[in-house]
């Protein structure tokens, strides 16, 4: 190397490259980047569409266009269809949820990243800091797509566009920059184990317990609502697919409607919840989709459409679906009552009856508010008149899964919760203690186990009849052992306590009082400690070199 020439420098870890920039600048950066990945997956979803069409009188701004329009509507935004046969806009403002939740990931991320930013620059990361700059950056991107998509045959209408994106914007990240790991209620499992005792639960932990049970219920809603649709459309795949051939020509009209379908596929999962939790939702008109009664007019010709339940009032069938919100009630309520008695049979770390209750209420409350927000969301207008309403009530469906989490998650969770404190006390009364039971077989003269002794507890009859003592001592002060390398008292002395038998009598217990937590497989043999003394039962084997025999002192 030349003298003159300098070393290049090695380059900077990830982290330490970051902390060069301030953690403003990482915000605004994060949600800029975060904001053009979402609209720039769009665009490379819709422009192959628009090439691939053979006879298209479009041209590439009105894809741009449209990729941005969907953009927009995938945070709430409504969208308006102009140069219609009457003359007058038509709405479009049913949100797809898919590319909502997509494009929430997405935000989350940016907000994790602005989070971690703080901490690698060493400063404390306000929640308020987090989102308004990494907001400022992805609303800067967001406003500039407002300006280009308000014009057009399909154009965004700019009210709802200044109040529900940034609400979204806003609400994501408000999640996102709360510090992770922060909670501070122990897994009920965890409290059960080996270990101290549980300490009771912290002022606030009703609230956190209570929204954990909300978004277990809810998830588990949604799970169920998810079963119903795959269950619609495989049932009713073939009307389904029947549908396709009158909405597109060739093969990139195919694709366009296959994915438009799995777009709006979540929108059909949260309708199928709505329709299991009672209110059911409605397809246009004074039309009404329930498990009492179905009725609804002549729809246009869409694969998602062509999946409602046949018309005509309820069955058994129907009927049934009422079991997927009574069960998840009941497991919201059994979730709180693990949680208000983490230890089985304790009552000075369980919470009250009435901290139970209360946390049911909540939960109930959260499950309420958390569907009947997807709900709304979910609906919407595709059009006029009759298509001008879709979907379910918000509040309606937003009472009927309070209504389910409340009647009947209170009472599971106080049976469970009783059930758990009667259960812990009887656990503790039964438990397997290792008696008395090893003493020498020439002694009791049988090989079943010894009773003991009603003058001397703890002792068996044999071992007194010997004169043994409590300690396992004869007489002349010497510790007489079994054959299994117990103590002949019955006592936990030190032959007693290390003896095979003995090992394994306490396993069995600490087994059943572990409630199957403990791994299922025997003990080892412990290795020998120090200073027993090897018995050997064989011969020792001969030194490898001959011994010379010792030779007297007196000998020649």
């Amino acid at each position: 190397m030349h003298p003159t020439t300098k070393p290049i420098p090695a380059p900077l870890p990830v982290g330490q490259a970051a902390s060069r920039m301030p953690p403003a600048g990482v915000g605004l950066l994060s949600g800029v980047l975060a904001a053009v990945l979402g609209l720039g997956a769009l665009t490379v979803a819709v422009v192959p569409l628009w090439i691939s069409t053979p006879s298209s009188d479009s041209t590439l701004g009105d894809a741009l266009h449209l990729a941005a329009d969907l953009w927009l509507a995938a945070h709430g935004a409504s969208l308006e269809r102009t140069g219609t046969l009457s003359g007058d806009p038509m709405p479009v403002d049913v949100t797809p949820l898919l590319l909502t939740g997509c494009l929430g990931l997405l935000l989350w991320r940016a907000g994790r990243h602005t989070t971690d930013a703080y901490g690698l620059a060493g400063r404390r990361s306000s929640p308020s800091r987090v989102v308004c700059w990494t907001s400022a950056g992805y609303l800067t991107v967001l406003a500039i797509a407002m300006a280009y998509a308000g014009t057009g045959p399909l154009r965004v209408t700019l009210p709802s566009a200044l109040i529900w994106p940034p609400l979204f914007v806003g609400a994501v990240l408000a999640c996102a920059s709360r510090p992770l790991g922060s909670s501070r209620i122990r897994s009920p499992r965890a409290a059960e184990g080996p270990g101290p005792a549980a300490v009771p639960l912290p002022p606030d932990g009703t609230r956190l317990a209570a929204a954990r049970a909300a978004v277990l219920g809810l998830g588990a809603l949604l799970l169920g609502g998810a079963a119903l649709t795959g269950t619609a459309v495989v049932w009713r795949a073939p009307e389904m697919w029947r549908t396709v051939p009158h909405l597109a020509g060739d093969w990139s009209g195919y694709v366009a409607v296959l994915l438009l379908t799995l777009v709006l596929l979540p929108n059909a999962l949260v309708w199928s919840t709505a329709y299991a939790l009672g209110p059911g939702f409605t397809v246009g008109g004074d039309s009404l989709v329930s498990p009492l009664t179905t009725g609804y007019p002549q729809l246009p010709r869409f694969p998602l459409l062509a999946a409602l339940p046949t018309e005509g009032p309820g069955s058994l069938l129907t009927w049934s679906v009422g079991a997927l919100p009574a069960a998840v009630a009941v497991l919201t309520g059994w979730y709180l009552a693990r949680i208000a008695v983490p230890v089985r049979g304790r009552r000075d770390t369980a919470r009250g009856w009435s901290g139970t209750l209360g946390g049911v209420l909540l939960a109930a409350g959260g499950c309420g508010v958390a569907m009947a927000s997807l709900a709304e969301v979910s609906g919407g207008a595709l059009g006029q008149h009759q298509l001008a309403d879709l979907g379910p009530r918000g509040w309606l469906t937003g009472v009927a899964a309070f209504g389910w989490t409340v009647l009947g998650g209170g009472p599971a969770a106080l049976i469970v919760r009783a059930w758990r404190l009667r259960a812990g006390r009887t656990a503790r009364t039964s438990v397997v203690r290792p008696e008395a039971t090893h003493v020498r077989e020439a002694a009791t003269g049988s090989a079943g186990p010894a009773l003991a002794s009603p003058d001397r507890p703890g002792l068996t009859d044999s071992a007194a009849a010997e004169g043994i003592g409590d300690s396992g001592l004869d007489a002349a002060g010497d510790l007489v052992v079994d054959d299994g390398g117990s103590a002949a008292g019955g006592l936990p002395g030190v032959a007693g306590w290390h003896g095979d038998a003995d090992r394994r009598a306490r396993w069995a217990a600490l087994k059943e009082a572990s409630g199957g937590l403990m791994s299922a497989f025997d003990p080892a043999d412990l290795p020998p400690r120090v200073g027993d003394v090897p018995t050997f039962t064989e011969a020792p084997p001969a030194p490898d070199t001959p011994v010379s025999p010792r030779v007297a002192d007196d000998d020649p």
